[in-house]
């Protein structure tokens, strides 16, 4: 059986690139917040905590936080970046280290949780956080209940379907989804609740309160890193590691050129003005 070693892995995840709109806010992003010398976190919560703590590799706050307080101990200066999937967690970590850390994005619980179901209908375009600044939030839960209502009528209309008596003189149709309900609708069945103990409606089992756009941007900024503190038993943290190398030969000379015009702009604002005039001849 044919088994990749560490470099060839390491060399395939190198070649990655995320896609140019998505780069140009990385870029974007770490040149104003100078996350190429900050140490990244990446703290999993959510569905992970179950997996992780049965596995016995579960990364509490108190582990990161312990983590962020010897770092500062040997450097008073060090700043962070923090990824996490979790609305509490990114408050609880941005509050209490304020001014030392920066996330991507602020995480606006406004609806219930995205399921991976409404994910793959959606490409991943869900309103759950406030992303336009022109539409309120009003406006934001209003196209939030329509999705729910959406997909809470497919959902019995399903149901139905497979509860349906057959008509009578009529041979028995076999319905797409009365072999498996669970298959052909993974929001079937008991109701779940998440992490924060608010069950869904629909029973659907919640995952990350982040979108799958922050989700691509925070992984990128984080292998940007100088270093990468991750969760145990978190693809994802890894996922960060292994694209380190191979995003830095790719935005870091353009990061660091942001830098350097930002700096120059800023060390001199009255610059452009002075030349377009031109002293009096």
């Amino acid at each position: 059986q044919f088994r990749a070693s560490d470099t060839e892995i390491s060399d395939i995840y190198s070649r990655l690139r995320p896609a140019p709109s998505l780069r140009k806010e990385i870029v974007r992003f770490a040149a104003r917040h100078g996350v190429m010398t900050r140490v990244g976190l990446h703290i999993r919560r959510t569905d992970h905590v179950k997996a992780a703590t049965t596995k016995g590799r579960f990364s509490s706050d108190k582990f990161f936080c312990d983590t962020i307080d010897e770092t500062l101990r040997e450097d008073p200066n060090a700043r962070f970046f923090l990824a996490t999937d979790n609305a509490k967690t990114q408050q609880k970590f941005l509050t209490t280290y304020a001014g030392k850390m920066v996330a991507f994005s602020e995480i606006a619980r406004i609806h219930p949780l995205p399921t991976m179901s409404e994910e793959k209908r959606t490409g991943g375009n869900l309103a759950f956080e406030v992303k336009n600044k022109n539409k309120t939030q009003k406006d934001n839960n209003r196209v939030n209940d329509e999705k729910e209502k959406k997909h809470q009528h497919n959902a019995t209309k399903a149901i139905v379907a497979t509860a349906a008596p057959d008509s009578p003189g009529k041979k028995k149709k076999k319905s797409a989804t009365s072999s498996s309900p669970r298959k052909n609708n993974p929001d079937a069945g008991a109701p779940r609740k998440n992490d924060a103990g608010a069950p869904r409606k629909n029973g659907a089992l919640p995952l990350r309160h982040t979108s799958l756009k922050d989700a691509v941007i925070d992984v990128y900024i984080l292998a940007l890193c100088s270093r990468v503190v991750g969760s145990g038993e978190s693809s994802y943290s890894v996922l960060a590691e292994r694209l380190s190398r191979g995003a830095r030969e790719d935005m870091g000379g353009d990061i660091e050129a942001e830098e350097a015009a930002s700096l120059a702009s800023s060390s001199s604002p009255s610059t452009g003005a002075a030349k377009k005039s031109g002293p009096s001849q």
